[in-house]
C-alpha cells in the first residue's frame, strides 16, 4: 500500500483503524465476519469520542475546563 493512500486512512479513520486495516491486509487472504465488525467498529471511532474516552480514563472530567478546552481542539 503506498504512502499517500496510508495517509488519506489515517486523516479519514485514524490510526487505529488503519492499522488494523493494513494487519489485515498483511496477514489475510479473506477477512471473517469478525474482522470486518471489528473494522466496521474502529471506523466509526471519532477523535472526539477518543479523546472523552481518554480524558475519563485519566481521571479528568470532560466538562471541566481543561477537558472542555481539549475537546474544542476535535470540533
Amino acid at each position: 500500500m503506498e504512502a499517500a493512500a496510508i495517509a488519506g486512512l489515517i486523516v479519514q479513520y485514524g490510526i487505529p483503524f488503519t492499522e488494523y486495516l493494513i494487519n489485515l491486509i498483511e496477514t489475510k487472504t479473506t477477512v471473517t465476519a469478525t474482522e470486518w465488525a471489528n473494522l466496521k467498529a474502529l471506523a466509526n471511532v471519532s477523535g472526539k469520542s477518543e479523546l472523552v474516552a481518554r480524558l475519563q480514563a485519566n481521571g479528568i472530567d470532560p466538562a471541566s475546563p481543561q477537558g472542555v478546552a481539549l475537546l474544542k481542539l476535535v470540533e
